[in-house]
């Protein structure tokens, strides 16, 4: 258990746990990547609960901390701004977080893990990268996407349930197959564009139904 601590990765990763019984809590910390190629924790295994944190990467690290194996993890209230890549079987919760890798032009977060994890209230930010890669299942509850990349503020080739979702900035398309509602944050303006099957892409109620128009959508294929 750590609580109220300094956690600094400087040439090498900063947390490890390649275990599958450790359980380790980490509340109201902060901390930083002060070197390139560095991450700031590799779970092969366990479980890791991050609570009120915040770090920084003043090293510029694009490389990706991992979450992997098959633990329930969670990250609340706090600001990340280094990438995160989770795969294997494991899940990682997300509650009112901002991961912001603006500064380093690097897709926030890529989804792989084949159990579907879910954010809300969240902020993903990728500078000039899509924001989220979703390769398997992602599931959003009021989440911000942010990017200015040309091509997709989200990408990949897994599916977005359930979610509204703001593009806040320029780019204002989503790649992925996707089954909720758009809502793009630019003044007044409400809609943005969703690109794969067409009937895949229609909007959802909450229950899984049509919704009675999708009309604010620009569906291409």
């Amino acid at each position: 258990f750590l609580e109220q601590c300094r956690l600094v990765a400087n040439g090498a990763t900063g947390i490890s746990i390649n275990n599958a019984n450790p359980v380790v809590h980490i509340d109201r910390c902060d901390g930083d990547i002060a070197s390139a190629a560095t991450k700031f924790h590799d779970l092969t295994a366990g479980t890791m609960y991050l609570r009120w944190c915040s770090f920084t990467n003043t090293g510029g690290s694009t490389t990706r901390s991992t979450y992997a194996g098959s633990g329930n993890n969670s990250i609340r209230y706090s600001r990340i701004t280094y990438p995160l890549d989770i795969t294997g079987s494991c899940n990682v919760a997300v509650l009112s977080c901002e991961f912001m890798c603006e500064a380093i032009n690097t897709t926030a977060v890529v989804y792989g893990s084949s159990v579907a994890c879910g954010a809300s209230n969240s902020i993903f930010n990728g500078g000039n990268q899509p924001a989220i890669t979703v390769n398997t299942n992602f599931r959003a509850i009021n989440v911000i996407a942010s990017s200015s990349n040309a091509t997709s503020a989200i990408d990949g080739a897994g599916t977005v349930l359930y979610s509204n979702i703001v593009f806040e900035d320029s780019a204002t398309e989503i790649t992925t197959a996707f089954s909720g509602a758009l809502f793009r944050g630019n003044k007044d303006l409400v809609g943005g564009r969703v690109i794969g099957d067409a009937a895949s892409l229609a909007c959802r109620n909450s229950d899984n139904t049509n919704a009675a128009s999708n009309s604010f959508l620009q569906v291409e294929t």
